[in-house]
């Protein structure tokens, strides 16, 4: 697995902590990774696809509809690895 492969692995499978928690700073608890780590990958998947993937709201993250796009896809792909 090349840097690119492994640093998309590492992101997605952030997003999905991030989509299931419903918050960053419970998924950086589970995913024992800091706050401001998961905040840069999710922003760059954002930058990458060109969409909003969350809703950030005072009451935590909610996925947009492109976000549950990508949810559903990466829980398929996670079932498979």
């Amino acid at each position: 697995m090349n840097f690119r492969e492994a640093f998309m692995e590492r992101s997605l499978h952030q997003f999905l902590a991030v989509a299931e928690t419903g918050s960053i700073s419970a998924a950086s608890k589970q995913l024992n990774v800091t706050q401001p780590t998961i905040t840069v990958n999710i922003k760059n998947l954002e930058e990458k696809h060109r969409v909003n993937l969350f809703e950030r709201t005072p009451r935590g993250m909610r996925l947009t509809s492109f976000g549950s796009i990508l949810y559903e896809k990466t829980r398929v792909m996670s079932r498979i690895e």
